[in-house]
């Protein structure tokens, strides 16, 4: 492999770059500008990029897309940024195109940006690293993911969330129809402390893009009633499960009549209800009972044994 002296890389040929020089990919406007610090012997290599197997929703094909390979000496030597300006599509709005990098684990693209020439139809951008490389316009809007609301009674606490293929650049809230705060674009949260207790509030948020591409959506949130300071509600009782109203109400009178019972004096005279007289301890008897009926069946054991060995006595005699 030999050295070629001039200001052109090629297409599927592998090429040693020098510091501090800018090259042009043959037949393009492809241009690569090498930093001061690189490392002789430092090779480059460009082929034509197929991007059908990418995920670039959300973005449209604008220009140029191409690979590029380098090959350090050193692999772990840090160099200062390349700069690379690709060519676009002279039919589209040179207000919404960029570059894009390919992030090779997830196969999706990521935003870069750029400086756009509308007159020469490129635009520039300077790069940390090399990958696949393309220009997109991205005139689709952010979609928005999560926009919920967590009322309290002095407090709405709002969340949201919202993708975009060239980055989320800010967020607007309105309130009512009035915008209340400009959140940036990796702001997930906002809390309203601005409101009043049981009253309903409408939310609009506003998400939008690098390139003036906006979406909304909007709800409604009702705060909570306000409490009652020092004021506490009881704790609800169990109540015990009823049966049968009319069935209850005849089984609780027929109780309370056999329950009351009237006192009459020796005249015939009615006293009232009677009260229940005071606890008196019970008698122990069925305690002694139990000894009695023990002590009589061993006495009468006793006496059956001595029977029956007088009886044996007499018959030795005989």
């Amino acid at each position: 492999m030999f050295e070629i002296d001039d200001d052109y890389l090629y297409l599927n040929e592998q090429r040693i770059l020098k510091s501090g020089k800018t090259y042009t990919l043959k037949g393009t406007n492809v241009q690569l500008s090498t930093p001061e610090n690189l490392l002789a012997g430092t090779r480059m290599f460009i082929q034509h990029a197929d991007i059908r197997n990418t995920n670039y929703k959300g973005l449209n094909q604008a220009g140029d897309r191409y690979s590029f390979t380098v090959d350090s000496p050193n692999p772990f030597h840090l160099t200062d940024p390349y700069t690379l300006t690709m060519g676009y599509d002279q039919k589209l709005s040179s207000a919404q195109v960029a570059i894009y990098y390919l992030d090779e684990q997830q196969r999706k693209w990521v935003h870069v940006g750029g400086e756009v020439d509308p007159k020469k139809h490129v635009i520039t951008a300077r790069v940390p690293h090399f990958s696949t490389y393309a220009v997109f316009s991205d005139d689709q809007s952010p979609d928005i993911i999560i926009f919920e609301a967590e009322p309290g009674e002095k407090a709405v606490k709002l969340k949201f969330k919202a993708e975009d293929a060239s980055g989320v650049s800010y967020y607007r809230l309105l309130k009512n129809g009035k915008e209340i705060a400009t959140l940036q674009g990796t702001d997930e949260v906002y809390t309203d402390h601005d409101v009043k207790p049981d009253t309903v509030y409408t939310y609009q948020l506003i998400s939008g893009d690098i390139y003036g591409n906006e979406s909304s959506q909007t709800i409604q949130a009702r705060t909570k009633s306000a409490s009652i300071s020092g004021v506490k509600t009881p704790p609800k009782t169990e109540q015990p499960e009823l049966g049968n109203k009319h069935q209850n109400t005849k089984q609780s009178a027929a109780l309370n009549k056999e329950t009351e019972k009237r006192v009459v004096d020796e005249a015939g005279n009615d006293q009232g209800i009677a009260q229940p007289a005071p606890n008196k301890p019970l008698p122990n008897t069925a305690t002694n009972m139990l000894w009695y009926l023990l002590m009589g069946m061993i006495i009468f054991s006793l006496g059956i044994s001595i029977l029956f060995w007088l009886w044996l006595k007499r018959r030795r005699q005989v």
